[in-house]
């Protein structure tokens, strides 16, 4: 289980977003890319979204995600880099 803003965190840490996603946004106090990361939750409905698609469960009480066990196979397909 983690928080949008623990995962903005986790991935900024991971992707060291550079250039356009690094810029903070116009009147704001956040980036590109933490509004990126943001967008998987408000985006949830989409079709394509990964709560749709089951890989993952958003809690909206306490604005936490938990990746699901179909989150994790679907990983585990990813190849490393």
């Amino acid at each position: 289980m983690i928080t949008t803003t623990e995962l903005i965190a986790v991935l900024a840490d991971e992707f060291a977003p550079d250039g356009q996603d690094a810029d903070i946004l116009d009147g704001r106090h956040d980036t590109y890319f933490s509004q990126k990361v943001r967008n998987l939750v408000s985006h949830k409905a989409s079709s394509t979204s990964m709560f749709n698609k089951g890989y993952a469960v958003h809690s909206p009480g306490n604005e936490t995600i938990t990746i699901t066990d179909a989150g994790r196979a679907f990983l585990a397909q990813v190849p490393d880099e």
